[in-house]
């Protein structure tokens, strides 16, 4: 591609604020098949379980995301999913069961642009803060569980109607524990969210980046068969591979499965997408704006006209290419027409330094005529 080979001279991946880069995939997956540590220690109260290192990501509607360590030495991401209600436990076996098969594809070779998984767990003695979101709604849900397994469901629910939420906690949960998923998959560098707010973003970087965004919802819909359905830029994880910028798509809870009738909401995680970058973020007028802004008004004709095309998300990135391109001949045209202009500024001034030189030649003669006389 022309725009890959113009914007690779300013391509510097290693100036960008990033967090630690996480250790490679073989070594973290050759150690959590080696050791069981996900069998063997499946919560975090257990001295053999996992050390939790701090919070990470973007805030999630149904999780929390940690950088734990297993032994101090392997790093990955735990993320812990409370059971609230009985839609999230249905949700949760979805996303879990997603993930899965993204990270399969991966180990088979078939595409890079998930994370992986090294293993899952239900976990009945999640402490959570009391600062979190789920904090409330998972305690009440585990209660009710467990007085609906010695009194019944309706008398459980008849009781947690009957107070306040404090009142139901203080009655009848004897500890300030939680029921939830956990899922330990690779420790990426940031999410996108956190690379933009935090750098610089240039022409050519933001090219590749929404081409590789491009590659993970064509990923998404011909490897897994899904939408994604949330895919704003805090669902979208950055790493370094091969010295490159490189992106993995995750967090599937609100993920559905493609219906094959229909081709116009395969475009839904692209509008997502555009429409989070344009709101958020590139919010000024730029090149990268003018581009983005091409971009959503071309998926939202194809949209209104319902266009049937094929191969919808390979023809956007034709698409997209053709937009790059357009701007590096552009600018390329605009520098040679500057270096142009810059030479006749440098012939003009060395006619007019060679005007003045004859003048003053013609000076110098004349002094040097008098002087003879």
């Amino acid at each position: 591609m022309l725009f890959f080979n113009a914007c690779s001279k300013t391509w510097q991946p290693y100036a960008y604020k990033i967090n630690k880069i996480p250790d490679s995939k073989n070594r973290v997956a050759d150690y959590f098949q080696s050791e069981s540590v996900i069998d063997t220690s499946p919560c975090f109260s257990t001295p053999e379980g996992p050390n939790v290192i701090e919070r990470i990501g973007s805030q999630s509607s149904n999780a929390e995301v940690y950088k734990v360590s297993f032994d101090k030495k392997i790093y990955v991401a735990a993320k812990i999913m409370p059971l609230v209600d009985v839609y999230s436990a249905k949700k949760n076996k979805k996303e879990l069961k997603i993930a899965r098969s993204a990270s399969k594809a991966v180990l088979e070779g078939r595409t890079q642009s998930f994370p992986l998984v090294y293993g899952q767990t239900r976990c009945g003695n999640v402490m959570l803060s009391p600062q979190s979101k789920f904090y409330i709604p998972g305690l009440i849900y585990k209660c009710i569980q467990e007085i609906s397994w010695k009194e019944g469901y309706k008398e459980a629910a008849r009781i947690a109607s009957s107070m306040s939420s404090t009142e139901f906690i203080a009655a009848h949960c004897q500890e300030s524990k939680a029921d939830a998923d956990i899922l330990f998959s690779e420790l990426a560098a940031s999410d996108l969210a956190f690379f933009l707010n935090n750098n610089s973003i240039n022409f050519c970087t933001m090219a590749h980046i929404f081409k590789q965004i491009l590659v993970l919802i064509n990923d998404m819909q011909t490897i897994l068969g899904i939408l994604h359905n949330d895919f704003h830029y805090g669902n979208i994880l950055v790493t370094i591979r091969d010295n490159r910028l490189a992106l993995m798509a995750h967090d599937f809870g609100e993920s559905k499965y493609l219906n094959p009738g229909s081709l116009s909401h395969r475009y839904v995680d692209v509008d997502k997408i555009l429409q989070t970058l344009l709101l958020f973020h590139f919010r000024q007028d730029s090149e990268i704006r003018s581009s983005l802004l091409k971009m959503h008004r071309h998926v939202q004709k194809i949209v209104q006209t319902k266009q049937n095309i094929a191969h919808p998300i390979i023809n956007l990135m034709e698409v997209w290419d053709n937009i790059v391109e357009k701007y590096v001949i552009g600018r390329q045209d605009s520098n040679s027409e500057g270096e142009h202009s810059d030479s006749e500024d440098e012939n003009s001034d060395s006619d007019s330094e060679s005007d003045s030189d004859s003048e003053d030649s013609e000076g110098e003669d004349s002094e040097y005529k008098k002087n003879d006389q």
